[in-house]
């Protein structure tokens, strides 16, 4: 009986590698259109949201300022002297224009660099690809390619998946408790109506579900199509989601499964849950939009894991005898 057993592990060993090396080939292939195909539909999304966007953006701060003004004038003062007040709106409202304005030009340097930057990418690229015989994995890499434009907006956009994770639990017990704050409110309206029905509308409700493998396989370990920058962020995002869910079922554990603990104490919870993580998030984020990697202990160990560790720079020579 041993001998058969021993006998049926070789050609079922082999069945089971020619089986997964198809799947993987078939993921190969279909990956780049894949991936190509949720960039093209995120995009549109979000240029479909862009002039609502603007519009609330120029509202919300021009609200703020009535606020702003009738908290420090007074009821009576206000509107005795509201033409005054019409002064300090038209000024926030030219300064909004003005912004707006510049945008286009903003856009269109974008785009000469990122065509430039393509340009340079695309041969370092073909350059990599040529001097790597064997097809080795941790060769595809380099620090020569170009952060583009796009790399950085395309790698903030990964943080908008935790970032909402934890507006949809814990934001209305912020805002309750700092109604200050309500004006960032239309930010976060914005990005929820992109992700949560503009996308999930036109993927079928399989956005969502799908985002987790789209960043852990999708990119996180794509060397082929992505840089060592977009790869860092994407699963620095899926890194920082498992991190909110396990912190999550602890503090439902904690505050509600829990009698003693009351409605009013689980409310400055939640606020000060998402002072913390939008604290942790935000080096995160602004690191994407310069163009560097945020290494934050723990999760850098964990990501380099992941995607690899990136070939080291090369040193210049020190005098010309190592030329």
């Amino acid at each position: 009986m041993r001998q058969l057993s021993k006998i049926g592990i070789g050609p079922l060993s082999m069945l089971t590698s020619v089986l997964s090396n198809i799947l993987e080939r078939l993921l190969d292939e279909g990956n780049k259109y894949i991936v190509n195909f949720i960039n093209l539909v995120v995009l549109a999304a979000m240029l479909n949201r862009l002039p609502i966007i603007l519009r609330d953006t120029k509202v919300a701060f021009l609200q703020q300022e009535c606020r702003l003004q009738f908290q420090t004038r007074g009821v009576a003062d206000y509107y005795s002297n509201f033409p005054d007040v019409q002064i300090g709106l038209n000024k926030v409202a030219s300064n909004m224009d003005l912004f707006y304005e510049a945008l286009p030009f903003l856009f269109i340097g974008c785009v000469i660099f990122d065509i430039y930057a393509q340009r340079k990418n695309f041969l370092l690229r073909e350059k990599l690809t040529a001097a790597n015989m064997t097809g080795s994995w941790a060769k595809k890499d380099s620090y020569g390619f170009i952060v583009t434009s796009f790399d950085r907006l395309y790698s903030a956009g990964f943080y908008s998946i935790p970032i909402l994770a934890v507006y949809n639990l814990y934001a209305q017990s912020f805002f309750t408790l700092y109604p200050s704050f309500w004006p960032c409110n239309f930010l976060f309206i914005a990005v929820h109506k992109i992700m949560y029905e503009d996308l999930q509308a036109v993927t079928f409700g399989l956005f969502l579900n799908a985002s987790f493998f789209f960043l852990f396989y999708g990119i996180g370990r794509n060397r082929d199509n992505f840089t060592f920058f977009i790869r860092y962020h994407a699963m620095q995002s899926v890194s920082l989601s498992i991190l909110f869910g396990l912190y999550q079922t602890v503090f439902k554990f904690v505050l509600y499964l829990q009698p003693q603990h009351g409605l009013l104490k689980s409310c400055f919870w939640e606020a000060d849950s998402v002072i913390v993580w939008y604290l942790v998030m935000t080096p995160m984020v602004l690191s994407a939009i310069i163009g560097i990697e945020s290494r934050f202990p723990g999760f850098d160990e964990a990501i380099l894991y992941h995607i690899g560790v990136r070939p080291p720079k090369k040193r210049p020579p020190e005098n010309v005898d190592e030329i």
